[in-house]
Parts: structure tokens; sequence; C-alpha cells
């Protein structure tokens, strides 16, 4: 997994992650965070824990921003 982090302030951590890795079959490649996408709900939460590991950060809030909006 590849993961990109940075700080805004003293309190407020940032990460980018890619999607290369985790349990989500397709469509919804291997490393989805979206709850919102119809994937087993389990997958995500095991990427998302996956993810929280990595960054050696239990409980991290995860927020999701499709490209396409933004």
């Amino acid at each position: 997994m590849a993961v990109v982090t940075g700080r805004i302030g003293p309190r407020t951590s940032w990460a980018f992650a890619d999607r290369r890795e985790g349990t989500s079959r397709p469509p919804f490649d291997a490393g989805n965070l979206a709850e919102h996408v119809g994937d087993d709900p389990a997958h995500v939460v095991a990427n998302r824990r996956a993810l929280a590991e990595h960054l050696r950060c239990p409980g991290v809030a995860v927020v999701t921003i499709r490209a396409s909006t933004v």
C-alpha cells in the first residue's frame, strides 16, 4: 500500500492511499475504503483497519472523496 501523509496544524493529519492492496473484490478494486458503493461491508472494514495499522493510528477516521466530484 502506497501512502502519502502530512499534517495540518498540531492535531490534524491527512493521508492519501492507493487501492492496490486490500480485501475487496472487483469491481471495487482491492483497497476500497468507501461504504457507499455496494462493496461488502466486511471488506471495507478490513481495508480501513489495514490503512489504520499502516498509519499506526488505531481508530482513524476515514473520509473518502470521489475524484470526479472534486
